[in-house]
Order: C-alpha cells, then structure tokens, then sequence
C-alpha cells in the first residue's frame, strides 16, 4: 500500500512531533507499505523517510527540482521523482497514495436550514470533525500530546471554502483531508468535499 505523508522541512519545537513520525515511519515499513513523501533528507520529512528505510521499508521522494539544486534531496531512498513544479509535485503526492483521511456522513435534519440544505456552519462543523480525526490517525491530537506529557493542543481557526453547491438532507457526504506543511507554529491542511456520486462540492 502507498502511503503519503504531507510533513514539513522543519523538526517542530517539541519533541513529541519527531517521536510521532518516528512511529508512523516504523508502522509503515514493519508492514511492507510504501511512504510516498516530499523526497526531503532534512526536518520531520528526513526522519519519516529514515525510520521507514531503517524497517526495511520503501520510499519513494517527490520533490521539485530547486530542492536538487538546493543538495536537500534524501540520497538514501528507493526512488525519486523530480518535477518542475510545486504544483505537479502535489499532483503526483495524491495520486500515487493510496491513504489519506477520508470520513462521511448522513446530513441530518438539524443541520439544514428550513429549505433542507446544509448551513455553512453544518459544513465547516463536517470540516473540524475530519481535522480532529485525521490529527488522532497521525498521532496528533490533544490525547497524544498529553500522554507523552506535552502540555499543547491545536485549533482549526481560519476556514477558506468554496462550493459549486451545498449538500442536501439525507445526502451522504465524504470529507477528504490532508495536512499540507506548515511553518512555526501555523499550519495548512487541505479538505476536498463530495456529495453521493463522488461530484466534488
């Protein structure tokens, strides 16, 4: 199974984060899967790629061509694939994984407004619901951090949205996310919303 994995160039403040991937690093190459990452030797993306290789894993680097230039590039993994830009190196990430957050849910009534569509709050509640629940896989949740006695949480709190349409009552609706990098203490996660039919929201 490919698995990718969106991590920053960065090791983070507190060690919990480095431990996190450490783990996953080690959950996906025990289990003969293969991490399809940012193609980085450096921050949290070089220690994922390190724990996978040093569990006999695969992995394979999409990175775009100023990270050669820049003599970034993991030296040590199965593959590499160079693109010209960030753009096609994003494309290439999500379509060659086979594993991202996916969650759905049934609208309900109580989060319609009285002509049976769902309310933009209802739609930014599905957003924080797949965040938390994507965060907690990742061992990213405020459990996580408490149990390995880190004092810290996170919080959704700027929501950029478009939609062609909003879902209606009875509708089954899919929330895709995924982490997209970060920078200190800011980071970016990005959500693809479908109705039934799999039609892009």
């Amino acid at each position: 199974m490919n698995i990718t994995v969106y991590l920053g160039s960065f090791n983070g403040k507190f060690k919990v984060y480095k431990d996190a991937v450490r783990k996953l690093g080690y959950f996906i190459g025990e289990n003969n899967h293969t991490l399809i990452y940012g193609g980085s030797t450096v921050g949290l993306m070089g220690t994922l790629a390190d724990s996978v290789l040093e569990k006999g894993g695969k992995v394979i680097g999409v990175e775009p061509r100023f990270f050669v230039e820049a003599e970034v590039q993991h030296e040590g993994i199965t593959e590499r694939i160079v693109t010209e830009t960030m753009a096609e190196r994003k494309g290439i990430l999500m379509e060659m994984g086979d594993v991202f957050g996916e969650y759905s849910w049934a609208v309900r009534t109580y989060e319609c407004g009285p002509d049976g569509v769902a309310t933009m709050a209802s739609v930014c509640n599905w957003l924080q619901e797949a965040a938390s629940l994507n965060a907690e896989s990742l061992a990213f949740s405020k459990s996580n951090f408490e149990a390995a006695g880190e004092n810290i949480s996170w919080v959704l709190t700027h929501l950029k949205v478009r939609m062609s349409r909003f879902p209606k009552w009875g509708e089954t609706v899919s929330v895709l996310t995924y982490p997209r990098g970060g920078r200190r203490i800011v980071a970016w996660r990005d959500f693809v919303l479908t109705g039934e039919g799999g039609a892009e929201l």
